[in-house]
């Protein structure tokens, strides 16, 4: 029950929120729109769920700050890391793409990095109910390719 009322809560919120920041791909930088605050700080965590990533979810959560963690499918292959994902995902974090294996897209082929990618977001989905919706490369290494590729 809990979860369903968190779950139409966050929809709810979805649905009435106005972005205050777009992303801004000449230089990877956060914008504010209109009136927004000009300094601000966008947390994320890499390499999730780590040992220690829910515990830190449920005090950003108290806090309530947001986060986005970046996941590599590598680490949520157990039910326990599949649950604990599905947990922070259910506080209200964005979940991202950070590849399956978290391997450096440019010493793949384009298919090799559709794998990465693809998988990885089938994999988030089946546990969340939704597709990432960001992605970051491993090491910062991004291709042409996988800008397209990422939110598929």
């Amino acid at each position: 029950m809990k979860e369903e009322a968190s779950k139409t809560i966050r929809n709810s919120e979805k649905e009435n929120f106005q972005a205050e920041y777009r992303l801004n791909k000449d230089n990877w930088s956060f914008e504010p729109i209109q009136e927004a605050e000009p300094k601000v700080v966008l947390l994320t965590f890499d390499d999730a769920p780590d040992k220690y990533l829910l515990e830190i979810a449920r005090t950003l959560q108290k806090l309530q700050v947001p986060a986005i963690f970046f996941v590599n499918g590598h680490f949520i292959e157990s039910d326990e890391k599949k649950s604990m994902l599905k947990e922070i995902h259910d506080m209200g974090f964005s979940i991202g793409n950070h590849t399956y294996s978290h391997v450096n897209l440019k010493e793949l082929t384009e298919e090799e990095q559709k794998r990465e990618i693809v998988k990885l977001n089938n994999l988030v989905e089946g546990i969340i109910g939704e597709r990432p919706k960001y992605f970051r490369a491993p090491f910062g290494s991004n291709t042409g390719f996988s800008k397209k590729s990422c939110c598929k």
